[in-house]
């Protein structure tokens, strides 16, 4: 979507003004089910290749674009990026950058090796031990297929990955 782009939102119209984007300013959309939470149109991916590579740069970059004004933080377990999101976020509300964690819009993701009905509540919960916070805004299904259950460190390219795809 371009700056500048009109948006029709169920309350009213909305204008976005992207290049002008500070703290304030970052435009978000509504959700229906509250009238408290609205979802940044702007976020952050934390996915880094090698997964978990480096976690003390991610860390800091996340410090940093907090201060930049992001407040929609992408992550997922497969990306070994939670854990740096989680210390980011403690860290940056010791140092005062945001004020509370409901300044947030956090999504993060079920893994294909999670995708079973047994699996999914442990690895929600072990995403939010991760994360250290009490809830997520929102949990998606990484992809729409479960592979084997099991190892930590899931490869997404795996001969059974290809035969499923």
């Amino acid at each position: 979507m371009e700056a500048g782009t009109k948006m029709q939102s169920p309350e009213k119209e909305t204008r976005l003004e992207i290049s002008t984007m500070s703290v304030q300013s970052v435009p978000t959309f509504p959700l229906r089910s509250t009238d408290e939470k609205a979802i940044p149109f702007i976020g952050f991916g934390t996915a880094e290749y090698p997964f978990g590579a480096s976690r003390d740069t991610l860390k800091e970059t996340i410090i940093e674009a907090f201060k930049l004004g992001y407040r929609h933080f992408d992550t997922a377990a497969v990306y070994q990026s939670e854990q740096p999101l989680g210390e980011a976020i403690s860290d940056a509300l010791r140092l005062g950058i945001i004020k509370s964690r409901d300044e947030l819009f956090i999504t993060s993701k079920l893994w294909c090796s999670d995708a079973h009905h047994d699996l999914v509540l442990p690895a929600l919960h072990k995403t939010l031990k991760n994360l250290k916070l009490e809830y997520v805004d929102l949990y998606l299904i990484h992809w729409p297929l479960s592979l084997k259950p099991g190892g930590d460190e899931p490869n997404v390219a795996t001969k059974e990955t290809e035969e499923v795809l």
